[in-house]
């Protein structure tokens, strides 16, 4: 492949034309380099040189696929573009990005910035909906016995305490403008509440925004906010204020915060956090929305994560501190925290785990003096959230936080054998198939051209093979490519394999062969890629000096033939 960026083009193909691969030459190679792999292969090539009308067209092919190369290759802009974006950047991209004189770096911002531009008209041309359903289940009976007036034990089983469905839908109406509906029905202990809303949030520069709702239900409202961002070199702040107009009066809030860039990975942030400055703390009725002071000051690596806040507020005064890891390779996140306050101490622990592209899967446990035991589970799928907070205990029971942590992980590893992974290799198998027979009308094409490459490659192996014999240099004896069962080719599957020694003693060049590494051999003259989603390997057996040698390598590992520890130490007849 000759660019990450070619696996984010719509309909690339991954057995996609290498240049530097069908030249044999590195990806730095010269001018000098890349014209001399041209006149090489323009010897073999030339349809002047074939006469029998199936060769004649087949290398007329060949001989302008080659032309093609050399031109993109030789011309530094076009070389960039290729080099950034791909084959498939020169076909759909070229014309757009190709400015003369651009770096590769120019190239690729610019290609991210027509992407982009892409993806916002097509956000422009749908909705968006999102989704939140929350079920809080009472589980406290489990672990504590309940007894009736009357002294009878309760039955011992989970309650459903309350349900919460909200749904939302976001669309585009102009570049600046964005208009959200959303609706929320919720029950609590039988007493149940709804609301509908509406918003629009207009950009009024990249800096600042506003928005406006009006909600109609249990607690109509009419709402104005304005949002400003504020940006220095190393400081960088959001000033936002909203008045709300409700049947119990107006709601005057301020939100401003301004964070500053302390170091490479540390920075400090102060937030205030006041939903109505015009509540009167000291009557009693009144909205006492809580209100904060928030200092953090956070340090993040690639891989870890440290936040200590303090909250100074009404009605509650914290210190917290959290610490986050996250594990790329598994796609997992991992989070604790302690936090002391008015409200006593708390201590939540827990993960968050990717189990597909598109599906999340989380626990928390959540231990405080004034909640008891809460255990926190969530799954999340796109922009729709299922969320699952179950009481386990008013208090702090060690029976409740045990099983609140051994059971969840668990539970998971169970699922996880039984459903996750039969439905992901199952997936796997389908999307598999499905880019096969998508592929396959390219894989036949390229296994055509490779087979006539390979009949117009014989007349001149075999002038090479007689000139290395003369001087008892590298012969190929054996060479096969593809998914291969074992080194001693006792089981070769030629559905999966392809026999590519005409095509190695081609490339043999003073008694030497050279494959450069970091891409895959199948874009090499002769070869072709016959299991595009399996791993592949190219194994050879060759003389040199008389002596037989043999290697086996993984398909984008670099060789250089001969060497010294490929000889084979018994004998072995040769066939």
């Amino acid at each position: 492949m000759a660019a990450p960026l070619e696996e984010d083009l719509e309909g690339f193909s991954s057995n996609s034309d290498d240049y530097y691969a069908f030249l044999n030459v590195s990806k730095d190679a010269t001018t000098d380099e890349i014209n001399n792999a041209f006149r090489r292969l323009s010897r073999l090539f030339h349809p002047d040189k074939h006469y029998e009308p199936l060769y004649h067209e087949q290398a007329k092919k060949l001989f302008n696929k080659l032309i093609n190369i050399r031109d993109v290759l030789n011309d530094p802009p076009r070389r960039a573009i290729y080099d950034t974006l791909g084959v498939r950047g020169l076909e759909t991209y070229g014309k757009e990005v190709v400015l003369r004189g651009k770096s590769a770096k120019e190239i690729r911002e610019e290609y991210e910035r027509l992407l982009k531009q892409k993806e916002s008209i097509d956000l422009i041309r749908s909705l968006i909906p999102s989704g939140t359903m929350k079920m809080s289940i009472d589980a406290t009976d489990v672990f504590e016995e309940s007894y009736d007036t009357y002294g009878e034990r309760l039955p011992r089983h989970p309650r459903l305490t309350a349900f919460q469905l909200s749904h939302a839908v976001e669309a585009r109406v102009t570049d600046c403008t964005t208009a959200t509906v959303a609706g929320v029905l919720q029950t609590r202990n039988g007493t149940g509440a709804g609301m509908l809303q509406g918003s629009l949030r207009h950009i009024l520069t990249p800096q600042s925004w506003i928005v406006a709702s009006l909600g109609v239900g249990d607690t109509p409202h009419l709402k104005f906010a304005g949002f400003r961002t504020l940006g220095w070199k190393r400081l960088h702040s959001i000033m936002s204020g909203s008045i709300q107009c409700t049947s119990h009066g107006y709601h005057l809030g301020v939100n401003p915060s301004i964070s500053v860039q302390l170091d490479k990975n540390l920075e400090g942030r102060m937030i205030l956090d006041v939903p109505n400055i015009l509540t009167d703390y000291s009557t009693p009725g009144h909205d006492h929305s809580s209100s904060s002071l928030k200092t953090e000051l956070a340090w993040k690596n690639g891989k870890h994560s440290v936040t200590g806040t303090m909250a100074l507020g009404i009605p509650d005064s914290y210190v917290k501190l959290a610490y986050v890891y996250f594990c790329q390779e598994e796609e997992l996140k991992a989070k604790a925290a302690v936090q002391f306050g008015t409200m006593g101490p708390v201590l939540e622990y827990g993960v968050e785990k990717n189990i597909t592209a598109h599906n999340l899967l989380g626990a928390y446990l959540h231990l405080g003096s004034k909640d008891g035991v809460l255990l926190k589970i969530k799954f999340s799928r796109g922009n729709q959230q299922f969320i699952f907070p179950v009481q386990l205990s008013d208090g702090i029971s060690p029976s409740a936080v045990f099983y609140g942590t051994v059971l969840p992980v668990g539970i998971y590893f169970v699922v996880k054998m039984l459903l996750i992974k039969p439905f992901l290799k199952d997936q796997k198998e389908k999307d598999l198939a499905m880019k096969r027979e998508k592929y396959a009308e390219e894989i036949a094409e390229k296994r055509r051209e490779a087979q006539v490459a390979v009949e117009l490659m014989r007349e001149q192996v075999e002038r090479i093979t007689q000139d290395e014999e003369a001087k008892a240099g590298i012969i190929i004896v054996k060479a096969w490519y593809g998914k291969l069962a074992a080194e001693d080719l006792s089981e070769i599957d030629e559905r999966k394999c392809i026999d590519v020694l005409v095509p190695l003693q081609l490339l043999v060049k003073e008694s030497t062969l050279i494959l450069p590494g970091g891409k895959t051999k199948a874009n090499l003259p002769g070869f072709y890629d016959p299991c595009m989603t399996d791993d592949k390997h190219l194994y050879i057996r060759y003389k040199f000096r008389r002596q037989l040698h043999q290697v086996t390598i993984e398909d984008k590992d670099p060789i250089k033939l001969p060497q010294q520890k490929h000889l084979i130490r018994v004998s072995i007849s040769e066939t």
